[in-house]
């Protein structure tokens, strides 16, 4: 396990890249305007339905997923929203908040092709080829294009956004910039939202980002959901739309629209109402705050600073601020500490471990460290994912045991561990568990037949009964 542990800690604190941080801008002569001349598309789109698979004209063996509004025309240009999945599944955000960009007028387009543990230049050419294709061949509004991605997919929308100016905002969801982690070196050209769940094993790094964005003055805003490593649900979405049209307004790029302002207004005024009646004013602040970001410049927020900045002086306020970062630098410390401790600790040790953790987080007279723990538990699940599939790929197969036996310890209903089981056996020249092993993922819900009949590591169980059958 020592082999692989040095590069098991260095991905421990930046989970989900999906690839490496560019150097730098492209080339002018890449731009949009530059290259619109190059491409020629007589294709007619639907609006209003799902496109699922459009293929890039540069190279065909790019595609994405399209939704085009209904109002969509060639007439007028149209604000943009790109999204990166960490794992290639297009359909499922466009799917997910298709109504957003009917009711707001947006463009939205998912790459099939961009996933996790891609090289930096595959990554690079992927993003490049497909925004291009979307810019050159539909009416885009050069000043509102956003990107947005989950995981990893989300730190590849900033990388978009690193090396194409025209980009002015980022929906980062679960992940935060490229190997930053909310470093203080981190900086930007463009707005900034993050949303993320309270249960996200990513959750301190979005707010560290926070503070970050926050110590230089960057727009930015961060959304907790009550929830895990997930896209968001589509009001919280919905939250992130209202924030990029904000800033639009603000900027003169969209004339104002109070409809929206009302919205945001509204919503505010909820979240406000209940903080007060559960009297946490630390979460009042942070939304006085949220009030000031999404309406300076468009309402009165004199109220929200007046109230911020009564909270702000109070002690007791800078006391559960203090708590809150201690406890934040403690799940980092935590994190660091369970990554390294797959190179030395034994299977009983974490056994005991993990039995702990469980207990920890289902404690509810500690909510605090309940919630920590079971960020925890989601990440060593992702961890021990991470580090098996490396452990699987350099045939440290004792290794990749350990830490799949930790991964179904920690993350029981996940088919993956399972599937992964299964090449370990066939890696140790035993069919018969590696076909159990594939039986229960498949009752675990592992459904991906593609993936099973292209992996090279099965390939002699073709027309083996059991493999043939669990196919079928």
């Amino acid at each position: 396990m020592k082999n692989v542990l040095i590069f098991l800690i260095g991905l421990s604190m930046s989970i989900s890249v999906s690839c490496q941080q560019p150097n730098q801008k492209i080339k002018e002569a890449d731009s949009i305007q530059q290259l619109k001349s190059q491409i020629i598309d007589t294709t007619v789109f639907k609006t209003a339905v799902v496109i699922n698979q459009v293929k890039c004209i540069a190279d065909t063996n790019q595609s994405y997923v399209l939704y085009l509004p209904s109002t969509y025309n060639k007439k007028q240009l149209w604000p943009i929203i790109f999204f990166f999945d960490s794992h290639a599944e297009g359909a499922l955000p466009i799917g997910k908040y298709k109504e957003l960009a009917e009711k707001y007028g947006f463009v939205i387009a998912c790459s099939n092709n961009s996933k996790n543990g891609q090289a930096g230049d595959e990554c690079n050419a992927i993003i490049q080829k497909f925004m291009n294709d979307v810019l050159n061949r539909f009416a885009i509004d050069n000043k509102r294009i956003y990107t947005s991605g989950f995981s990893g997919g989300a730190r590849v929308a900033a990388i978009a956004a690193m090396t194409r100016n025209e980009i002015v905002g980022v929906i980062g969801c679960g992940a935060g910039f490229p190997n930053t982690n909310g470093n203080k070196s981190v900086e930007t050209s463009f707005e900034f939202v993050g949303i993320v769940g309270n249960g996200d094993f990513n959750y301190t790094e979005l707010k560290r980002l926070d503070n970050s964005l926050q110590e230089k003055n960057i727009p930015h805003q961060l959304l907790v959901f009550n929830g895990k490593h997930e896209w968001p649900a589509i009001g919280t979405m919905e939250q992130a739309f209202w924030w990029l049209e904000c800033n639009s307004m603000r900027e003169g790029r969209r004339s104002v629209d109070q409809s929206i302002i009302t919205s945001v207004k509204q919503m505010l005024m909820t979240e406000i109402s209940a903080n007060e009646k559960i009297k946490n004013k630390a979460e009042l602040y942070f939304s006085y705050l949220k009030a000031v970001n999404y309406l300076h410049e468009l309402d009165d927020i004199s109220q929200y600073e007046n109230k911020a900045n009564e909270l702000k002086n109070s002690g007791q306020l800078q006391q559960m601020l203090q708590h809150m970062q201690e406890l934040e630098k403690a799940e980092a410390s935590l994190q660091q500490q369970y990554a390294s401790a797959f190179a030395s600790q034994n299977w009983d040790w974490w056994n005991k471990e993990i039995d702990k953790m469980f207990q920890i987080s289902k404690n509810t007279s500690n909510a605090e460290q309940s919630v920590i723990h079971k960020r925890l538990i989601s990440y060593l699940s992702l961890v021990a994912y991470m580090f098996s599939t490396k452990a699987i790929q350099v045939n440290q197969l004792a290794d990749a045991d350990l830490c799949l036996r930790i991964y179904e310890k920690v993350d029981p209903e996940n088919s993956e561990h399972a599937y992964l089981f299964a090449e370990v056996y066939m890696k140790q020249n035993n069919a018969k568990r590696a076909i159990e092993y594939l039986q229960k993922a498949v009752k675990l819900g592992f459904n991906d037949k593609d993936r099973l009949s292209k992996d090279p590591v099965f390939s002699s169980l073709n027309g083996q009964k059991e493999f043939d059958d669990l196919m079928r």
